[in-house]
């Protein structure tokens, strides 16, 4: 597209022949000149090589004679032409543009731009000169003077449509998106019928959610086009990236209807059925791209994907290690193999996928979910560093931060008596962020602070009910694109944003990506930086979890409560105490406990509780029900460890309540790492349960140690393996040294800031209105 030639001119110097011959010559070059013109080119090349035979010096016969061979693909035959024209005229313009045109057929770019140059030398005004010669430099991926050609051409002739579309070109390779679309839009001012000029313009619009815009052009690419596949492939995307599923569903259908073999509308019609929550459909779309494209990586890692919802942990890792065999490279296939297998626990390639895994980092690659690196083991004084960066990496590339507008530079807040903080969440409803959040939300002071809740949650229940009652206003913005959902609460004026999923799971950072507030905090869902510096201004940790001194390890600013950064909310009803036998544990034995899930058990965690099984006789390891897969395995891997799989319980899921109340059986709760508990910890604590926790490096390995220390019993708290071995065994065999413990804890639960949530929620607000002030200082 775009490569034009000069116009044709017949003028030509008169010749010192006789007249008749001349006649003849000049007769057979005009017979050339009009087939040329017609397309007819074989015709063309006999009149000019006619004219030649009666004059072998006619270089603008020899000039043509290489236009028509080169239109004929005769690309060689063409330069020696041109070479000859040139040799008889050195200073030939349009021999040396036409030479140039076919060195670059020829995929001869620098010899093409030499020819270019010489052209401007002779005709400085030349546009179609430098246009082409942006042509070359766009072959030669040297993009900066490509659009620099291209704005020579444009500055010498603003009407050359093809310029634009040349320009435009240059911009989508380099994500320049926006001005992209500007060049698309004056193309097809100037050339309204062109159907692939609009569905570009479409595809530059979607990439900076000009989504309306954007079904305007594929709609008018599709009106052009007999055929409109790609546009409709690319209506969907759209109407996909704005949840309008039904509508997505209905184009990529269409769009396989014109190209029954286009996997790549199987595979986004997968997404959309995901979406939808139809997962045996979106199943069924993935293996029909697969079928099509045997070596679709994306769609293996999005079956795996999908696998790994249904919790079929041993299907996802099939699919998602085929991923990894066609692309290696695959990082996010890389990060949901390892929890799945995780999840599964199943840890027969547990190092080996680890080992891939820190590879990718340290080489740079992208796409690997940030939540699934934290279960990485740590490798002391690397772990933190590595993490911040596959953080940067994701959302650099995935999220694609740069490529989002920045919606709000500055607070409009100078005249509202109530500072507007906005939760944004999809957990407010019966999930273990809410166990925790209640409270601070019920507590929050309403004369000081206006209080938005902004849910994109799966479901509402009587949690949701609850955040209604609490916030000043409660905005569902589930069905919203990200886009909109950050226009929203552009528009509501928030001053400070408090996100609280950062990496983990069904998190929407592309809408905090976007700045729809002055100030965007991270804190309470995931336990550790988010790596970019877009993403949040703060985190709020505390003294373990974010020390100062470790400042360089944060994207964020680090700001600390004054005890531990976890709310807990001080109004939990512990159930009835059940009976040992009610919930399937023996009556006699001491009844170690661990309700985390099944990801956080690791090789490490395995072998020390089954050390401890072994070394406290007739004691078992309560657990929380895991899928059979994972039991399965945990079983096989006690056994291997020489511990029985009667001494390893299964407890069900049961509400809150009645799980705080069956809690108070155990004995002693054991901690995992290196992600340790959180919700799990607090639970146990209280319930009146000691938590052994081992203390690592990172935020997430020091979470439990965080709540321990605010509860101020250190003694629980180990630095290495043995140390939490021994630890949990003086415990075990010790019942008066265990019975003092609890009576500590008990004591402790009713003076600690820990569980004081009204106290807690007043640090917390003091710490949002330092922040602002600082904002505005």
């Amino acid at each position: 597209m775009g490569t034009q030639n000069l116009t044709l001119h017949l003028e030509r110097p008169e010749s010192s022949m006789p007249d008749s011959k001349k006649n003849s010559a000049a007769n057979s070059y005009q017979l050339g000149n009009q087939a040329l013109k017609a397309g007819r080119f074989l015709e063309a090349i006999a009149f000019y090589d006619t004219a030649l035979k009666t004059n072998p010096n006619d270089y603008y016969a020899l000039n043509n004679l290489g236009l028509a061979q080169r239109k004929n693909n005769q690309h060689q035959d063409a330069l020696e032409n041109f070479n000859l024209a040139l040799n008889l005229k050195p200073q030939f313009p349009r021999a040396l543009f036409n030479k140039g045109n076919t060195l670059r057929d020829l995929d001869l770019h620098e010899e093409a731009i030499e020819c270019y140059k010489r052209v401007l030398a002779i005709e400085p005004n030349h546009a179609l000169a430098y246009n082409n010669m942006g042509l070359a430099y766009k072959d030669l991926q040297k993009y900066d003077f490509a659009i620099d050609c291209y704005n020579h051409a444009l500055a010498i002739d603003p009407n050359h449509a093809d310029t634009y579309y040349n320009r435009a070109f240059v911009f989508i390779t380099l994500k320049r998106f926006a001005k992209a679309a500007d060049d698309y839009k004056k193309f097809t001012l100037a050339k309204p019928d062109n159907a692939t000029a609009f569905n570009n313009l479409g595809v530059a619009l979607l990439e900076i959610k000009s989504f309306d815009q954007a079904i305007d052009s594929f709609q008018k690419a599709i009106s052009l086009e007999p055929k409109p596949q790609k546009a409709y492939y690319n209506l969907a995307n759209t109407f996909l990236e704005k949840k309008e599923y039904s509508k997505a569903i209905t184009f990529y259908k269409k769009s396989i209807e014109l190209d029954p073999m286009h996997a790549f509308s199987y595979n986004n019609l997968g997404v959309a059925y995901k979406d939808m929550l139809d997962h045996e459909k979106a199943i069924q779309s993935y293996e029909k791209a697969i079928a099509l494209e045997p070596n679709h990586a994306e769609a293996y890692y999005n079956k795996g994907n999908e696998l790994y919802r249904l919790k079929r942990y041993y299907e996802a890792e099939i699919s998602l290690r085929q991923a990894l065999d066609i692309n290696p490279l695959y990082g996010a296939a890389a990060g949901r193999l390892t929890l799945a297998t995780a999840r599964n626990c199943d840890w027969s390639l547990r190092n080996q996928d680890q080992k891939a895994l820190i590879h990718l980092i340290d080489a740079n690659i992208a796409g690997i979910s940030p939540f699934a690196f934290l279960n990485i083991d740590e490798e002391k004084g690397k772990a933190a560093e590595r993490q911040k960066h596959c953080g940067y990496l994701y959302a650099e590339k995935t999220i694609q931060v740069d490529r989002l507008p920045k919606l709000v530079e500055k607070s409009q807040n100078t005249h509202r008596n109530r500072l507007s903080i906005g939760y944004i969440s999809c957990d407010f409803y019966e999930h273990a962020t809410m166990h925790l959040l209640e409270g601070i939300l019920k507590c929050h002071d309403k004369n000081t602070f206006k209080i938005r809740a902004y849910s994109y949650s799966p479901q509402d229940d009587h949690r949701t009910e609850k955040v209604r009652q609490y916030c000043d206003a409660f905005i569902p913005i589930t069905d919203l694109s990200d886009y909109d959902a950050a226009q929203k609460i552009a528009s509501d004026e928030i001053d400070i944003l408090v996100d609280l999923k950062g990496y983990t799971k069904n998190s929407r950072l592309g809408i905090t990506a976007m700045r729809p507030a002055p100030i965007i905090v991270s804190w309470l869902g995931y336990p550790g930086t988010l790596g970019h510096p877009r993403l949040a201004d703060y985190i709020i940790g505390d003294a373990i979890v974010t020390p100062l001194n470790n400042a360089a390890d944060f994207s964020e600013t680090i700001v600390q409560m004054p005890h531990c950064y976890q709310p807990n909310d001080s109004n939990r009803e512990i159930g009835k105490k059940p009976s040992r036998i009610d919930v399937g544990l023996p009556e006699d034995g001491f009844v170690f406990c661990s309700f985390s899930s099944s990801y956080k058990i690791n090789p490490q965690v395995m072998n020390v509780w089954c050390k401890l099984l072994i070394q406290t006789p007739g004691s078992v390891l309560w657990l929380l029900e895991a899928t059979d897969g994972a039991k399965k395995n945990l079983i096989k891997e006690a056994e291997k460890r020489g511990v029985k799989k009667e001494r390893l319980i299964f407890a069900p899921l049961v509400n809150l309540k009645e799980h705080l109340g069956r809690l108070q059986l155990a004995d002693l709760a054991l901690d995992t790492f290196p992600v340790t508990s959180h919700t799990t910890a607090s639970d146990a604590l209280w319930a009146g349960v000691p938590l052994i926790a081992l203390k690592g490096e990172t935020f997430v390995s020091k979470v439990s140690s965080s709540l321990l220390s605010t509860l101020e019993i250190p003694e629980l708290i180990t630095n290495s393996w043995d140390q939490y071995l021994q630890t949990a065994l003086s415990f075990a065999s010790n019942p008066e040294q265990l019975k003092s413990l609890k009576l500590k804890l008990k004591e402790k639960l009713h003076s600690s800031p820990l569980f004081n949530t009204e106290k807690f929620t007043q640090d917390l607000e003091n710490i949002y209105l330092q922040i602002w002030r600082n904002y505005h200082q």
